[in-house]
């Protein structure tokens, strides 16, 4: 019988560790976007508000 070389569990693991951490990083990235544009949205309608009164 010949040997086969197998991927190591440990290393597909950390493979999709960095997978998932650098897809992390985006969806954070994309979320403080979010959250800028936000804040942004309700300074505007907070100074809407403040001019009807």
């Amino acid at each position: 019988m010949h040997y086969i070389p197998r991927i190591s569990t440990a290393h597909t693991n950390l493979t999709s560790y960095l997978a998932y951490k650098e897809k992390g990083k985006e969806i954070l990235e994309l979320n403080k976007e979010k959250i800028e544009k936000m804040k942004i949205e309700l300074d505007e309608n907070e100074n809407e508000i403040g001019d009807d009164e």
